[in-house]
């Protein structure tokens, strides 16, 4: 076993998990930023009286709908490196301890926190851009910019929909292909 090969192979791994925590505060700090400017907008449409202001919400609810989805395929994919590929050169080293995405404790706790996860997403996410659209549904009839604005507002809530559960979708296949490695790993 080379000393040197052992220390690439950590900085590579290091690294690997430093851009995994900084893309789940990323996500993190993107939802506080989410909700913040979901308040304020409540906030001016109350003290203005112009419940309108709310349609902005569906919005940005698509976008932080996206940039959630992304920045969860980077963490996955990340993760999957560390636990498949990076794993496979430390055995090659003679490395043999498990690592915590193919634990057993990691991956038996990981079956209940991805839907816990999901609803989350889609009560802090999904609510404010419907209540948005419950809101204005009087403004439905009062002319047609405003149901142009509902109807953009409501095909955004679906993609919102679709990107929060192509999220889950993606969970369940890094835990599929994480859950093959520990069963490759500790054939019981």
């Amino acid at each position: 076993m080379s000393n040197s090969n052992l220390e690439t192979l950590l900085k590579f791994y290091e690294s690997a998990r430093q851009e995994m925590m900084s893309r789940i505060q990323l996500r993190e700090n993107s939802l506080m930023i989410f909700l913040g400017s979901v308040g304020a907008l409540a906030a001016a449409a109350i003290q203005a009286n112009q419940p309108i202001f709310l349609l902005i919400i569906p919005y940005l609810t698509l976008g932080i709908s996206m940039i959630t989805l992304h920045h969860n395929y980077v963490i996955g994919s990340t993760i999957i490196y560390c636990a498949k590929e990076l794993q496979k050169d430390f055995e090659k080293l003679g490395i043999t301890v498990t690592q915590w995405d193919i634990s057993k404790t990691r991956l038996k706790s990981s079956k209940s926190t991805r839907l816990y996860r999901l609803w989350g997403d889609m009560g802090l996410i999904l609510t404010p851009a419907l209540l948005a659209i419950i809101i204005n549904y009087k403004s439905w009839i009062s002319g047609m910019e405003y149901k142009i604005a509902m109807s953009i507002g409501v095909i955004c809530i679906v993609f919102s929909f679709i990107c929060l559960k192509k999220t889950l979708n993606l969970r369940h296949k890094v835990f599929g292909e994480l859950e093959e490695k520990a069963e490759g790993q500790n054939p019981n």
